[in-house]
């Protein structure tokens, strides 16, 4: 059995966050939406946006550690919206998980890490977004309890 560890991340883990955010760009590129940008979290913007989860009081970022290195990541946030009832709701933003690792259980025990901080901080409700053709990322959703509520859809131009 492979040793792993799951931590809040830390300013010093950003390289590596915008390392593993850029591999799950190319997969999700790869695999499910042609239109990304795989570059986009190596940008200005892309960095920003990925320091955003890092040590703030609305946000929460965990990354998994084996043998010193980085193996995957979790980012969630909760907010207010101002178009619903005055409570917090939270939002699975991105997880990913270096494909070797897969299988033995780290991506529920990120995701259970992530419901429990939305249990500590009352969030009302949690949303993910995942492509529709991702079937083992809907199944580890559906196994947690997520059951879809809106259909967006999209057409190509």
């Amino acid at each position: 059995m492979n040793e792993w560890t799951i931590r809040r991340a830390r300013r010093n883990d950003l390289n590596d966050i915008v390392r593993s955010y850029r591999k799950l760009f190319l997969f999700e590129k790869r695999q499910f939406d042609k239109t990304l940008d795989a570059d986009w979290p190596m940008s200005r913007a892309g960095r920003a946006h990925l320091r955003g989860f890092i040590g703030t009081r609305s946000s929460i970022a965990l990354v998994v550690e084996a043998n010193g290195r980085l193996i995957g990541f979790l980012l969630g946030s909760s907010s207010q919206e101002a178009r619903r009832v005055k409570a917090l709701y939270g939002q699975l933003d991105s997880m990913f998980l270096e494909s070797a690792w897969r299988g033995q259980g780290i991506g529920r025990q990120l995701v259970e890490e992530f419901l429990l901080w939305c249990k500590r901080r009352r969030v009302r409700s949690i949303a993910v977004i995942a492509a529709t053709q991702n079937k083992d990322a809907l199944g580890l959703y559906r196994h947690f309890g997520f059951e879809p509520s809106y259909t967006a859809l999209e057409r190509k131009g």
